[in-house]
């Protein structure tokens, strides 16, 4: 059985907006709809029938590599975190002033940088310094 988050970025890796829900197959008796619950690696999968595609093979979900997958998951979020940040007026401010600096520098690492910045000094306010 393969985990449930990588049940769930393969469906939509495999079919983006897929509509579908599922659960850990544990019930022995019969289900109800087998147009669209399906039995798959472990689990019970309700695959809406608005969706427009079929749901995937079992195949194609094994084959998919998850750090293929993992890897457009972390790239979609760059992208929406990027969106959202170009909101903040602060931020780009700061964005246009470290560019005249640095004129190759792009957004997205200029905010990769502030969120290990910011991950830096959280650690460091967390860890003790010792008994004064």
């Amino acid at each position: 059985m393969i985990s449930r988050d990588d049940l769930y970025f393969k469906l939509l890796h495999l079919v983006p907006d897929a509509k579908f829900s599922f659960w850990v197959d544990d019930r022995k008796e019969e289900m109800g709809d087998p147009e669209t619950l399906i039995k798959m690696l472990g689990y019970v999968v309700a695959w809406s029938k608005e969706n427009t595609s079929s749901m995937p093979s079992r195949v194609s979900i094994e084959n998919l590599d998850i750090n293929v997958v993992m890897a457009n998951v972390q790239v979609k979020q760059k992208q929406e975190r990027n969106k959202n940040k170009a909101d903040d007026l602060s931020l780009v401010a700061s964005f246009n002033i470290e560019k005249k600096t640095n004129p190759t520098l792009e957004f997205s690492d200029y905010v990769d940088q502030l969120e290990t910045d910011s991950a830096a000094i959280k650690n460091a306010e967390a860890t003790p310094i010792g008994d004064v």
